[in-house]
């Protein structure tokens, strides 16, 4: 599907269609498993992670919960892809194909990061603004008490503790040795650069 474009209007009934269809055919060769997929897609996730400056374990995490691997998903609300990105989104972040992995990565990874920028680094308020979006999360004044929005934080941040985060609700910023700026709520990391400056 390399090279095809969807257009940055809400998904038609047509596209949900096909999409579904190559959702089947995707499983019909065998769809991915957490770590068949961590595997697959494991390089796209680390350029992106080392590129914007994230948590790579995290960046998985949220994959997971979003699609499973999976980068046909389409949800009932028109989020496409592996980091299930809404047309408007990756439309913003210059996605021109949403169901290539790689593009579709490096768009849901640098609007995380926009998303931790606006919330200071507080993740459960990034992964709800990521959920339920940044107008539900102005609404409320912080994480909205929607129970899919509740459930979906709590399994991201299962997913990470299990892969080694802490699934704290703050992330700390360090630079490594090459100058880049890490955003991780992984303290195993600060232990390692004491000097490292914390955002809180």
């Amino acid at each position: 599907m390399r090279g095809w474009r969807l257009p940055a209007r809400a998904l038609n009934g047509r596209l949900a269609v096909f999409a579904a269809l190559v959702f089947l055919a995707a499983g019909l060769m065998g769809a991915s498993s957490p770590e068949g997929g961590r595997k697959k897609y494991g390089p796209f996730v680390r350029v992106a992670a080392e590129k914007h400056g994230l948590d790579e374990n995290l960046i998985h995490s949220i994959i997971q919960v979003e699609s499973n691997y999976n980068p046909a998903a389409v949800s009932v609300k028109g989020a496409i892809g592996l980091m299930q990105l809404v047309p408007e989104t990756a439309s913003q972040y210059g996605v021109q194909n949403v169901f290539d992995p790689q593009q579709n990565i490096d768009g849901g990874v640098r609007y995380l990061k926009d998303l931790f920028s606006r919330y200071r680094n507080d993740l459960r308020t990034v992964l709800a603004a990521y959920n339920a979006g940044p107008d539900a999360v102005k609404k409320h004044k912080g994480v909205p008490p929607f129970p899919e929005t509740l459930r979906y934080i709590r399994k991201v941040l299962s997913v990470y503790n299990g892969r080694g985060g802490t699934g704290g609700g703050q992330l700390y910023s360090l630079r490594d040795a090459r100058g880049k700026i890490l955003l991780t709520s992984d303290r195993f990391y600060l232990s390692l650069r004491r000097d490292a400056p914390s955002e809180r």
